[in-house]
């Protein structure tokens, strides 16, 4: 603010006049290669912008998620029996805590929530998602034994169109181009300019 604050901060810093304009005039030429080289991204195309959607679609709302009543035991035979039973009109509560030996269900009637497409092994995911609601389907084998389960609930996808966040989807991959952009120039310039360069060792600093 002050001439007089200037001198001081020279003083207390051990700063010239030409290391703070060597550094300023430093700054001021990043700033506009920064410029330069933003200037010449050119913004996603459409094609680019449905890809990555629809490579990503579950980060733009819930997808489907399904409810199930489950027996599982390692034993194909008990697992049978367990079918029998629900399908001759027991309750899946009983059946579940016979024939059953899944810690995770075994107490809770069988119950397993918010099963989502992907989250299990290939066999019994196809299976959970071919499945109409109340078919009872199995035994399905897996890593962890044999499998029945009745679908009891569906809870359909909530994906927002693309339409909706086409405009989010363009800020968002514009910044991520940018910054790569940016980044690679900056290794670029850092290895050009680091071959043409000799530091005594005691002066040598990370940039």
């Amino acid at each position: 603010p002050k001439a007089a604050d200037f001198v001081n901060f020279m003083k207390s810093s051990g700063s010239q006049l030409a290391d703070l304009q060597f550094r300023q005039r430093t700054q001021i030429l990043q700033q506009k290669i920064t410029e330069k080289i933003t200037k010449a991204i050119k913004p996603p195309t459409d094609k680019e912008l449905q890809a990555y959607y629809q490579k990503n679609r579950k980060q733009f709302g819930s997808p489907e998620s399904r409810t199930l009543q489950v027996i599982l035991n390692s034993d194909k035979a008990k697992a049978q029996a367990g079918l029998d039973a629900v399908e001759s009109g027991q309750s899946w509560a009983s059946a579940t805590k016979k024939f059953s030996n899944d810690p995770t269900t075994k107490d809770t009637g069988g119950v397993l929530r918010d099963v989502q497409k992907g989250q299990g092994e290939k066999a019994f995911d196809d299976a959970v998602f071919a499945a109409k609601q109340g078919e009872i389907v199995g035994p399905i084998k897996t890593s962890s034994g044999w499998y029945v389960f009745r679908v009891s609930k569906v809870v359909p996808e909530d994906i927002q169109p693309f339409s909706k966040v086409k405009a989010q989807l363009s800020t968002q991959l514009a910044s991520e181009t940018q910054q790569k952009t940016l980044t690679k120039f900056g290794l670029d310039y850092q290895k050009r300019w680091k071959k043409t360069t000799e530091c005594v060792k005691r002066a040598t600093v990370p940039d």
